[in-house]
């Protein structure tokens, strides 16, 4: 009997968590409720996002968030956020429940514990209709990080209850209708680096950008092994996009207007990390464009910005050249990106040339002065014949490497080149 009475007072507990429905958030910097909706699991709780990113951006609208990424000036620092919260900001989230009448109501995750937040009677609940609750983002950032939204550093997360006071206790308990909610509050620790400082960054912390036509492409992208997670103690909050900064001026190159810059989004795991698209379009032909990258968080916060500029002059002739792979002399040499013999260069290149500080220095050189030389190339059979000479030992060498091991190829290599050697002042003598 107590063992069948248990289970009925399981399921209508289970029922009653489950019957709250999210329907919209306003006054956020980012929600996840859609997907996760109703599940009183903390594991997959909706999750509400506040990001701190840049200066002080308050407005005397407290109903909409404000714009920091507005206000970067200089290259000293530009962490932003274009939908930054501010303390008297207020959040309001509207939901239904299908089970229960009452106030709506917002308190800690612990049972029992008082309101945060409650309604007044005029916005008392009948069964399904919509509800609302404001409240306001400084009394969620000391819920979450006890502290003001303006002494926020780091990341922070904490599971709030949002749902029906059935019995007007200010409280949710098993006899009310409630759902979870995760919220994170995140002011990034790390704004911008430099080719010096890379190690602190926790976003992307390198990337080579090449030529095409009135487009670029972006590559080999470095970063540390906890990415794309901002941190490591928060599974659930990562970074979602490589933002691309540019300008025809180094100086001009600043988050501070959507025309300047592009979100990519990240792709893949692990070692595979890499962003769709892979390119930037829309730029001039024979401009040269000064480029800045950053990473944005699952907050809208752009962090870890490259203070330093790498340059790049979009053309036709790179973009006939070097699409898709950018194999500039080999391209011009052979006449096709498409021809197989230039895949084993690709693969080449990807695996061993980017992996490395040396290797990516030399593809950098070699982007910079190789199209030139690669467009004579280009239009001249005769250069055509010698750039195939020199390219064809290289191409068998790389093939070879990649299938049987360079340690073993290199070995052979410098054996036949010793007996060669040895044979040829043989011959000599003779």
């Amino acid at each position: 009997m107590k063992l069948f009475l248990s289970l009925i007072l399981f399921l209508s507990t289970t029922q009653a968590i489950a019957a709250i429905t999210l329907i919209n958030v306003d006054g956020a910097s980012n929600s996840d409720i859609i997907a996760n909706n109703s599940n009183s699991s903390e594991e997959l709780a909706p999750i509400i996002y506040g990001g701190l990113a840049g200066s002080d951006c308050t407005s005397s609208d407290i109903t909409s968030t404000c714009d920091s990424c507005a206000l970067v000036s200089s290259t000293a620092s530009m962490a932003c956020n274009t939908n930054r919260i501010f303390g008297d900001l207020l959040l309001t989230i509207y939901f239904s429940s299908s089970s229960k009448t009452g106030l709506p109501i917002i308190t800690t995750g612990e049972e029992g514990s008082s309101a945060l937040a409650q309604t007044d009677r005029s916005n008392s609940s009948t069964v399904g209709s919509q509800l609302f609750i404001s409240i306001a983002w400084d009394i969620i950032c000391n819920a979450v990080a006890g502290a003001d939204c303006d002494s926020v550093t780091g990341s922070h997360y904490k599971t709030l209850r949002l749902g029906v006071d059935a019995d007007n206790d200010t409280a949710l308990t098993s006899a009310d209708d409630y759902t979870t909610i995760k919220f994170i509050v995140s002011k990034p620790t790390v704004d911008t680096f430099d080719s010096t400082t890379k190690s602190s960054a926790n976003g992307i912390n390198s990337l080579i950008v090449f030529p095409g036509d009135q487009k670029v492409y972006i590559e080999s992208l470095g970063f540390p092994s906890s990415y794309p997670r901002v941190n490591s103690s928060i599974g659930i909050f990562k970074f979602q996009q490589v933002r691309i900064i540019y300008s025809t001026s180094a100086g001009s190159a600043l988050p501070n207007d959507p025309a300047n810059y592009t979100d990519l989004r990240i792709t893949g795991e692990g070692e595979q990390i890499d962003v769709s698209p892979d390119l930037v379009e829309g730029l001039t032909n024979g401009q040269t464009y000064h480029f800045r990258f950053g990473s944005v968080d699952d907050a809208g916060n752009l962090s870890n910005v490259f203070s330093e500029t790498i340059t790049a002059q979009p053309s036709k002739t790179a973009g006939l050249l070097a699409e898709d792979i950018n194999c500039f002399i080999a391209t011009a040499a052979f006449g096709s990106t498409l021809d197989s013999r230039l895949n084993s260069l690709r693969q080449f290149r990807s695996q061993y040339l980017l992996n490395s500080e040396v290797g990516r220095k030399i593809v950098k050189l070699y982007y910079n002065y190789s199209p030139a030389m690669a467009e004579k190339i280009y239009h001249s059979k005769a250069l055509k014949l010698i750039a195939q000479a020199v390219v064809w030992p290289v191409v068998f060498w790389v093939e070879a490497g990649l299938q049987y091991g360079f340690l073993i190829v290199n070995f052979l290599f410098l054996t036949l080149l010793t007996l060669s050697v040895f044979g040829y002042r043989r011959w000599q003598k003779c």
